[in-house]
């Protein structure tokens, strides 16, 4: 989970534009789903806003004024 709840958050970010609980990411087999948690700001992806969206190797997506890029390595 990302956001600037420092205890709860996974990822903590610095940025006033992020919310507590902003968004999840989820690893599952080898798809990477991006999900936002109903933030304040919206979390985009592609330039949309998104509810939801699946991440490739590299995929960059953006909350508050962040851009996060997902970097995939085999185990």
């Amino acid at each position: 989970m990302c956001g600037t709840a420092a205890r709860d958050a996974d990822v903590e970010i610095d940025d006033p534009g992020i919310s507590r609980w902003h968004c999840a990411i989820e690893v599952k087999d080898e798809v990477v789903s991006l999900r936002d948690l109903d933030s304040t700001n919206g979390t985009y992806f592609e330039e949309e806003r998104v509810r939801a969206a699946e991440l490739k190797h590299l995929a960059e997506f953006r909350i508050g004024s962040t851009v996060v890029r997902l970097s995939i390595s085999p185990r």
